[in-house]
Parts: structure tokens; C-alpha cells; sequence
């Protein structure tokens, strides 16, 4: 009966030996992930501010031509108000007035159209402004994280080492009719996986269906034995009672 006591706790403490490790394996590929994608986020935050500095020159030269054009429009109409004034005629003075009521016409348009080209500069300006304190807030954060990751990585490479010890020490202490079963199942499974506790109510602890009496005496008796529904080694944990 030691021995099969021996054996259950065995089991259950290379089950228990696979989950820490599982847990301290996400926890570096998490850190390292997360920190991936704030990475991966910056640099699309980046390629859509230089996105909006590229319109925004574009907008800025819009509103520059349109303030040429109506410069040369003013122009234009002060140009003709003096011939106005110097017009030999009644004919050349009714045709400069309507030049320069066309000329004022334009320009009118010419003024809207730079107020409204001046608004979308402006409206430019503020996303600019908004994406750089984007990326300013994902640079505190990527830092932070990486600040965090840094000071992790060495206690969780430290713990992982010296469970992978623990591991290889307590297989070692595996009968030599589990481990065959158990080298097959961690390959085909993962070593968490290749594992599973029978419940109180002679149920397997990974997907639920009820094991064999039987199967629960043999388990009991130290003999392995795998689940026939989903095919993971079985073991009594601590506390478990055979009635």
C-alpha cells in the first residue's frame, strides 16, 4: 500500500510540477507578447502620423495657392479701379466695372475657399497633435512593460530551471511500467496534459467521464492506467478515498 501511496503522490506532484511550469512558461510568452504588440501598435500609430504630416503639408500648399490666387484677384481689381478712373470712355468704363464685378465675384469664392482650406489645416493640425500624444502614451507604456519584463524574466528563467530539475528528478522516480506510458503521453499531449486526477465521484478530472471501478482498484493498486475517453494517465490525488 506505501508503494501505491508512493505512486499517487508521485503522479500528483509531476502534475503539479507540469502546471507550474506551464504557468511560468505563459507568463514569459505573455510578457514578451504583450509587449510585441504595443510594439506593433506604436509602429501603425507612426505610419499614420507621417500619414497626416504628409496631408497636412499638402493641405498647407492648398491653402497657400488659393492665398496666391486671391492676391492676384485683389490685385487684379485694384489694378482696374485705377484704370476705372483714367477710362477714356463711357464703353471702357462699363467694361472695367464688370471685370472688376467678376473680378470681386471670384475673389469672394477665392476668400471661402481659404477660410474653409485654412479649417481643414487646422483640423490637420489637431490630429497631428492627438497621434504624437498617442505615441507618447504607448512609449510610457512600453517602457513600463519592458521595465517590468526585465526585472521578471530573471526569477522566472531561475524558477523554470529549477523545476525543470524537479521534473526530470521525479520522472526519474517513475516505475519502470508508467514510464513508457507517461514518456508517450508527454510527447502526444504536453506534460500537464498527459495527466489527470480521478474526482471524488470516480470521474476523470479532464474530461469528466466516469472511470471503471475497476480502473479506480487498479489505479489504487499502483498499476497505470490511461482514461478511455480522452486518453490521459491516471492518478488518485491526496485525500481521495476508494469506497
Amino acid at each position: 500500500m506505501s508503494e501505491n501511496i508512493d505512486i499517487s503522490e508521485l503522479m500528483e506532484r509531476l502534475h503539479r510540477i507540469h502546471r507550474q511550469l506551464n504557468e511560468l512558461k505563459f507568463r514569459l510568452d505573455k510578457g514578451s507578447k504583450v509587449i510585441s504588440f504595443q510594439k506593433a501598435t506604436r509602429k501603425k500609430l507612426s505610419e499614420k502620423l507621417n500619414e497626416l504630416k504628409e496631408d497636412h503639408c499638402e493641405f498647407l500648399l492648398d491653402v497657400k495657392e488659393k492665398e496666391m490666387l486671391l492676391k492676384s484677384g485683389e490685385d487684379n481689381v485694384k489694378r482696374r479701379r485705377s484704370q476705372l478712373e483714367a477710362a477714356k470712355n463711357n464703353k471702357e468704363y462699363q467694361s472695367l466695372k464688370e471685370q472688376i464685378e467678376t473680378d470681386e465675384a471670384t475673389n469672394n469664392r477665392l476668400t471661402d475657399d481659404v477660410l474653409e482650406a485654412m479649417g481643414i489645416v487646422e483640423e490637420s493640425a489637431t490630429k497631428i497633435k492627438q497621434a504624437e500624444e498617442e505615441i507618447a502614451e504607448i512609449d510610457r507604456k512600453i517602457e513600463s512593460l519592458q521595465n517590468d519584463f526585465n526585472n521578471n524574466q530573471p526569477k522566472i528563467e531561475s524558477d523554470i530551471v529549477t523545476l525543470t530539475s524537479k521534473l526530470a528528478a521525479s520522472e526519474n522516480e517513475l516505475p519502470r511500467d508508467f514510464r513508457g506510458i507517461y514518456a508517450r503521453l508527454k510527447n502526444n499531449l504536453g506534460g500537464e496534459e498527459a495527466l489527470a486526477p480521478i474526482t471524488d465521484g470516480f470521474y476523470c478530472g479532464h474530461c469528466n467521464r466516469q472511470v471503471p471501478t475497476p480502473f479506480i482498484a487498479d489505479i489504487c493498486n499502483g498499476k497505470p492506467i490511461i482514461c478511455q475517453a480522452c486518453g490521459r494517465l491516471l492518478y488518485t490525488p491526496e485525500g481521495f478515498i476508494f469506497r
